[in-house]
């Protein structure tokens, strides 16, 4: 257990760091950095981290997420080749290392750092324990409840906070004129989701948060993933339907009796998905199944609990209706 403990500080450190080849990288090698035409002037950028998505325009550079530090000369220049206009704003879709890591830099480049609130509160945790010295220029300097809206470049992009998906403090950022919407990683391309249970992640938040970007966009969206290449409706659909079928078969064998052990070694449970390589990824076959098995005893005792305690309520119900009836005939004898 202590060993589990350790493992689980450790990840989470560095998924925190903003410098280094940790956290997800999704096979992309250094200094491999490209820009992707995406729609209109909206980009994908890819080096090392999660993607990076960029809206040119008059107004300045809009830019989403920033993978690491060190990859953020590269960034500058690969911009450059496209505009000259100042980089405006930087929005980060969740705290972790390989999305918020060149904060700094852009802020450095006089950007204004725009995330949800808990991002803010994730990475001044981060800087009161990392023990690499992370500057105070990550934080973001306005934060996001549920929703915000940009109008920059002639687009409206839309920010909607997912509850409980891959963090705590997921955003979407929807370019409503192009139809291109940036999922973060609540969606991932081709491989198994990290759901990040110990900052706030659910699985059943990411479904949720999956049917929340499949209702924004259509068989015509284009979708920048946290991690992998543009991605179309049925890309999103593909894996709202892997979760809900490999935890519905979880469910299946947990209810009838199978306990952790018997299901993590069940093979078959996620064979189709591993034959397309989606445990070729950051998360594992093995480690994807174990958040899926967690969350399905979660559910289920759960609702044990719950209906046990609708019993425990019923049978108060009936006492005290009893008691009542038993107090009003006596009033009656009395009189």
């Amino acid at each position: 257990m202590k060993k589990m403990k350790y493992l689980i500080v450790l990840l989470s450190f560095l998924l925190l760091m903003p410098v280094g080849a940790s956290g997800q990288t999704d096979g992309e090698e250094e200094g491999d950095s490209r820009i992707v035409p995406v729609r209109n002037k909206i980009y994908l950028y890819k080096n090392r981290g999660g993607n990076i998505g960029l809206c040119f325009g008059d107004d300045g550079v809009f830019i989403i997420d920033t993978q690491f530090e060190d990859i953020s000369e590269d960034l500058l220049k690969d911009i450059r080749k496209f505009t000259k206009e100042p980089i405006k704003y930087v929005l980060n879709t969740h705290h972790h290392g390989d999305h918020t890591g060149g904060n700094s830099n852009m802020a450095n480049e006089g950007a204004t750092i725009v995330a949800h609130g808990n991002v803010r509160t994730n990475l001044m945790n981060a800087i009161e324990t990392s023990p690499n010295k992370i500057h105070e220029t990550v934080l973001p300097k306005i934060t996001i409840d549920q929703t915000m809206t940009f109008y920059l470049n002639r687009e409206e992009i839309v920010v909607t906070h997912l509850k409980n998906a891959h963090t705590d403090g997921d955003v979407l950022v929807h370019f409503t004129k192009a139809n291109v919407i940036h999922t973060g990683d609540v969606f991932i391309s081709g491989k198994y989701p990290f759901i990040d249970v110990e900052n706030g992640g659910t699985v059943s938040g990411y479904m949720e948060g999956l049917e929340q970007i499949l209702g924004l966009g259509n068989r015509d969206t284009k979708f920048i993933p946290g991690h992998g290449n543009v991605s179309t409706f049925e890309d999103v659909k593909n894996l709202k339907l892997l979760l809900e079928n490999i935890y519905n078969r979880v469910k299946f064998q947990h209810l009838n009796g199978k306990n952790e052990q018997q299901i993590l070694a069940m093979s078959e449970i996620t064979a189709e998905y591993d034959r397309q390589g989606y445990g070729e990824g950051f998360i594992t076959t093995e480690r994807f199944l174990k958040t899926i098995y967690d969350a399905v005893a979660f559910d289920y005792n759960r609702a044990d609990r719950d209906r046990r305690a609708r019993q425990i309520e019923d049978i108060r119900k009936k006492q005290n209706a009893a008691k009542a009836n038993k107090d009003n005939k006596g009033e009656k004898g009395d009189d």
